[in-house]
C-alpha cells in the first residue's frame, strides 16, 4: 500500500514566534534557511529573511514582512511593515512562519499508510 502524508503535515511545518520569546538571532537564522527561506540585501519578495541587528522576513502565509527585533537573544518587538517605505505598519504579539517552498516542506514531511492508523490485530477488508 503506497504511504501518504499525514493530516497535520502542513500544521506540524508551522514555526510560531513571540514577543518574549528567547532564541539566539543566529539558530533563528538557521531555522529560517532550512525552512527553505533565502537571504537577501532588501526584502523584495516572499520567502526571504534579511538580518542585522533585526531580522526581516517575507513569510508566504503575511500580506506584508515583519521585522523581528531582538534585545540580546529575546524577541524585543515583531512588527509589520511596508517593503516600499521599510516604515513600521503594525505592531504584533506573535509571527507564524510556513515553510518557503518546498525545500523547507520535505523536512517536516511523514509520511503514513491507512494501516497505520489500525492498531493490533485488526483484519482491513477492502470490497469493490
Amino acid at each position: 500500500m503506497e504511504k501518504m502524508e499525514g493530516r497535520n503535515a502542513f500544521r506540524s511545518a508551522l514555526f510560531t514566534l513571540s514577543v518574549g520569546m528567547t532564541i539566539p538571532l543566529s539558530d533563528l537564522q538557521e531555522k529560517l534557511s532550512r525552512m527553505g527561506y533565502s537571504r537577501t540585501e532588501q526584502i523584495e519578495s516572499q520567502g526571504s529573511i534579511l538580518s542585522a541587528e533585526e531580522l526581516d522576513v517575507f513569510s508566504n502565509q503575511m500580506e506584508d514582512p515583519v521585522r523581528i527585533e531582538f534585545f540580546g537573544e529575546e524577541v524585543d518587538s515583531i512588527r509589520t511593515f511596508s517593503m516600499e517605505s521599510q516604515r513600521s505598519l503594525t505592531q504584533e504579539s506573535e509571527a507564524k512562519f510556513y515553510p518557503a517552498g518546498e525545500k523547507g516542506f520535505l523536512l517536516h514531511r511523514r509520511y503514513f499508510s491507512l494501516l497505520d492508523y489500525f492498531s493490533g490485530k485488526k483484519a482491513v477488508i477492502f470490497l469493490g
